[in-house]
């Protein structure tokens, strides 16, 4: 079970996933103690997470497919090369 503060989770939950479910991640209070802990979809409290690669991550490691998302990266990348 993970708990902390509901900022610090709820930061941790828009980035991650339940690693043994694959599922969303919220922020609920635990029912037998007063604390803030991760829960997954599937109800579960999960120990252990993992990290959702945005869009950019998803194109250096090779794993975003070909099309408009790719083109803008590309797109934006080369902007910010010639910007510096």
């Amino acid at each position: 079970m993970i708990k902390g503060e509901y900022d610090y989770l709820k930061a941790l939950a828009e980035i991650n996933e339940c690693a043994e479910h694959g599922k969303p991640l919220t922020v609920a209070t635990h029912p037998s103690e007063a604390l803030w802990v991760l829960r997954c979809g599937e109800g579960e409290y999960p120990d252990t997470i993992r990290h959702i690669p945005s869009l950019t991550e998803e194109y250096k490691q090779g794993t975003l497919p070909s099309g408009p998302i790719a083109d803008n990266i590309i797109k934006g990348s080369k902007r910010r090369a010639v910007a510096m």
